[in-house]
């Protein structure tokens, strides 16, 4: 149970799920409001999903029993408000997370367990607009208090099927041309700084070094502070990779230049947000050592400002020409050494196997349009 509290004489509500006592509940809210409406402002239909964790399920039966309690609390006077009755997405890394402190002392700052893009919240609506059988059972307790109306039809979805998709190679080289066709999404600073010190709050950012002659290899490279991803490269094709959920993790290199690739999971929008603010930047924030020495003159290459999301035809002529250009560049290095891959990603395999396929460190730019596709039904995929 949830109370809101009162801001600027503002009326306080409480929020809480199906079960348990009814009269606990708005009990709360009497707590902040000795007099005046008894209010859920959020009755949970379901909860958050998050990587790494189960998907959280209500039970319908459940759901529409506790409807029923509030409508009946207090001779029918109680008021409800549902959350969510929809489902919804989250676009691209604007999904959020929950900030957790982890009480494993192995690692040394806050967990943060990132939301998925679906926001589905197991609602009566499901994300794609369907009605469910949650849906059905509460509309059937509604309609013993207020006049029901018949649910329109679920809609029929496009059948996408196998979508062809072509890796355009590794994504350092990807890195190596943006100096050239994106230089002003290339920053370079003494030492690494955060997404936000950058002009990017979200998304992937590579950073690169070059470790001293001075420095034994192979160098033991230690990370002070990063969210939420990391992916340790080197010349030589090889990935390490780490998170910031895991037990702190000390990488080895065997070669001088270094990259890191830096992936965030969502900004902390929901659980324990006590903490200094620099554990919820994103990219590396902090210092970087190897054998212990702190690394300096560092690259960054801001790769989600180089693909920023939106319509294809919404997006500058700069962009598109950097685009073009890039990719022109890469395809014909590629083309000239002959290893390009093809790959394709069948949707209906990789949702039953629950993950996506590997593919190394490539990189897959596809852009789709409404006419190529010729889209005349709901193109939501599951």
């Amino acid at each position: 149970v949830v109370s809101t509290q009162s801001t600027g004489g503002m009326y306080s509500t409480v929020n809480f799920g199906a079960g348990g006592d009814i009269t606990s509940k708005f009990m709360v809210q009497r707590q902040q409001e000795p007099r005046g409406p008894f209010s859920c402002s959020a009755f949970f239909s379901g909860w958050l999903d998050h990587w790494g964790h189960k998907f959280a399920k209500t039970k319908a039966e459940k759901l529409a029993a506790g409807l029923r309690d509030v409508l009946e609390f207090n001779n029918k006077t109680a008021s409800v408000s549902m959350y969510m009755f929809h489902g919804g997405t989250n676009f691209a890394y604007m999904q959020g997370g929950r900030g957790d402190w982890n009480n494993d002392t192995t690692t040394l700052y806050p967990r943060l367990w990132g939301k998925m893009t679906s926001y589905d919240y197991d609602a009566p609506l499901s994300e794609a607009g369907d009605t469910t059988w949650k849906y059905q059972l509460i509309r059937e307790v509604i309609a013993n208090y207020s006049k029901t109306y018949p649910a329109p039809a679920n809609t029929t979805k496009l059948e996408m099927g196998a979508v062809p998709m072509r890796s355009l190679g590794d994504i350092l080289q990807l890195v190596k041309a943006m100096p050239q066709y994106a230089p002003d999404l290339v920053i370079e600073s003494v030492y690494p700084l955060p997404m936000e010190q950058m002009g990017q709050n979200h998304g992937i950012v590579v950073y690169q070094t070059t470790i001293p002659n001075d420095i034994a290899l192979p160098a033991d490279i230690d990370i002070e502070l990063y969210g939420d991803r990391v992916y340790v490269m080197t010349e030589s094709g090889e990935v390490q990779i780490s998170s910031r959920n895991r037990p702190y993790k000390t990488f080895s290199v065997n070669q001088r230049t270094l990259y890191l690739l830096v992936e965030d999971n969502g900004h902390s929008n929901t659980g324990h947000v006590r903490y200094s603010y620099k554990y919820y930047q994103k990219g590396i924030v902090g210092n970087v050592t190897a054998n212990g020495q702190v690394l300096t003159h560092w690259t960054a290459s801001l790769i989600s400002q180089f693909f920023p999301r939106g319509p294809y035809e919404s997006q500058s002529s700069e962009t598109l020409t950097a685009w073009r250009n890039t990719l022109e560049h890469i395809q014909n290095l590629n083309r000239e050494a002959d290893t390009t891959t093809d790959k394709t990603i069948d949707n209906t395999t990789e949702r039953k196997k629950g993950r996506g396929k590997r593919t190394g460190r490539g990189f897959i730019p596809q852009i789709w349009t409404s006419d190529e596709m010729k889209i005349q039904q709901d193109t939501y995929v599951d």
